[in-house]
């Protein structure tokens, strides 16, 4: 007779192999890519169908994470259970996004990649797929050295797309790039020592271990929290570590969508969330007065940072400077702690990451038809370029946090959450922000669609593989809006992540 210990073993097995397998889809996708650079077709599809078998794993794995459990897996047996795998909700989370958004740009770089005739496509596709793997890496670590080392091969693997194109600026670029995250990383890999020497673990654990220990090690605490905060900041793009990322705007346009939505700033505003709701804890944060700290810093990056898109005319630099504001709120609302703020700041990862690479994605198209990357040079072109100004325009109201579109629900949350007297202050950097977006987003829209069409100028669509992508993610943008758990359940994975780690 078989019993419940052991059908529940079996169950357990079960699930750690999706997990090796989705951990792996990467891996096989890159090796794939090597083996076939010949056969370009062949080359380029890899990855879409490692991002679709991922997808079909991660979906599989949901009904036991929506129960309230996880899934836990041990590296090799000779590294003794120092490197942990751990599939929460929060992972999950994490980990179907950017699988989701593998999918898409990955199917968006065949025409990009190819509409701009970019030499070197089998590298490019091949460290693509190393920085997903990275990324969800990331996304499933157990503990802090795990997410290090993801974190570290993320860094690694980017420098090469950053600088794909080789020109004395792309390289420039990726110099100070990895000048900025690997100096960063050091920073990470003292607080996570110092952090073992007080607690003897760097597992993650909702609400974190700090709290019992905030009395007796407050300066410890606080000197290490410095410490995550300006080694994660780096990639968060928080004040004044941001320079890099308006400079990486070298790189080609889909590398430029992977960093912004997804892999490279994600997973640093990932991993400081994990260090205040799994390492340090909200009360912890609040003892501490940690969270005031974070909140004025990620308070004056968001209105810094606005301000700047306002001054910049080139569309790719202005989409920077809106990612540097937006990923700030999510940490905003990590550090007001109240229950909604919370959720508006988890789910805001995803509704920033869909936003995010709606608008590259349309800046990226509008660069390969036309040429032009000036927004002085945008008039008329929306008529021109119907299906792409329209889903950049969709993407730009989402920003701007209008109702019915998945911008609005992540922004409500958050500010709701600051409704509190003690929150209050920090209503009025949402509705700064707020109207800092209206500023520099309008005027691109205004021209593309109200200005007339420069005489001669005529320019069409891309082809379906730059459309179909964009088209895509701004259908999630507006379904998000209206049915935040549409097909992949990001807002119950929110939900479930915000009740694990608010007291």
């Amino acid at each position: 007779m078989v019993t419940t210990d052991e059908v529940s073993a079996v169950n357990t097995l079960e699930k750690q192999h999706l997990l090796w397998l989705a951990l792996s889809c990467p891996l096989w996708s890159s090796l794939g890519i090597l083996v076939f650079q010949k056969r370009a077709n062949v080359r380029d599809a890899l990855p879409m169908i490692a991002a679709l078998v991922q997808l079909i794993l991660f979906f599989q794995m949901f009904p036991m994470i929506n129960e309230g459990s996880v899934i836990q897996a041990q590296g090799p047996s000779w590294l003794n259970g120092s490197i942990e795998f751990t599939l929460d909700s929060f992972g999950l989370l994490f980990a179907t996004l950017a699988s989701f958004l593998w999918l898409l740009t990955s199917l968006y770089s065949v025409g990009y990649m190819r509409g701009g005739q970019y030499k070197h496509q089998t590298r490019f596709a091949f460290f693509f797929s190393i920085c997903i793997f990275s990324t969800l890496m990331v996304a499933l670590s157990g503990n802090m050295l795990t997410l290090f080392v993801g974190y570290e091969i993320l860094t690694l693997s980017t420098y090469p797309l950053v600088m794909h194109q080789q020109s004395e600026a792309a390289t420039r670029a990726g110099r100070q790039y990895l000048l900025y995250t690997l100096g960063a990383g050091q920073l990470i890999l003292i607080a996570m020592i110092a952090f073992y020497h007080l607690f003897h673990t760097t597992s993650f654990h909702p609400g974190g271990y700090a709290f019992s220990m905030y009395s007796e090690h407050s300066v410890a605490l606080v000197v290490i929290f410095g410490l995550f905060m300006i080694g994660f900041g780096v990639k968060a793009a928080l004040f004044p570590l941001h320079s890099w990322l308006p400079s990486a705007m070298i790189a080609p346009t889909p590398v430029s969508a992977l960093l912004h939505a997804v892999a490279v700033v994600k997973s640093g505003v990932f991993a400081l969330c994990r260090v205040i709701g799994f390492l340090y804890g909200i009360e912890t944060m609040k003892a501490l007065h940690l969270d005031l700290v974070l909140g004025f810093l990620a308070a004056f990056t968001i209105l810094f940072a606005s301000t700047r898109a306002l001054g910049e005319t080139q569309m790719k630099k202005i989409l920077a400077y809106s990612t540097i504001s937006q990923l700030s709120y999510i940490l905003l609302g990590m550090a007001i702690g109240t229950t909604a703020a919370v959720l508006g700041a988890i789910f805001h990862m995803v509704a920033h990451a869909f936003m995010k690479i709606t608008l590259f994605f349309g800046a990226g198209s509008i660069q390969i038809q036309t040429g032009k990357t000036d927004i002085e040079q945008m008039e008329g072109l929306g008529k021109n370029l119907p299906i792409t100004f329209v889903c950049f325009s969709v993407g730009c109201l989402s920003m701007i946090g209008i109702p019915l579109f998945v911008g609005f629900v992540s922004k409500w949350q958050l500010i709701t959450g600051s409704l509190r007297p003690v929150h209050g202050g920090w209503v009025w950097v949402w509705i700064a922000s707020t109207l800092l977006n209206i500023a520099y987003f309008f005027p691109i829209i205004y021209k593309a669609f109200f200005h007339a069409r420069p005489s001669g100028d005529f320019f069409k669509e891309g082809s379906w593989s730059l459309w179909l992508p964009i088209g895509i993610s701004t259908l999630m943008v507006i379904v998000l809006g209206i049915q935040p758990d549409f097909l992949f359940s990001f807002y119950q994975l929110a939900l479930l992540t915000t009740g694990a780690i608010v007291p």
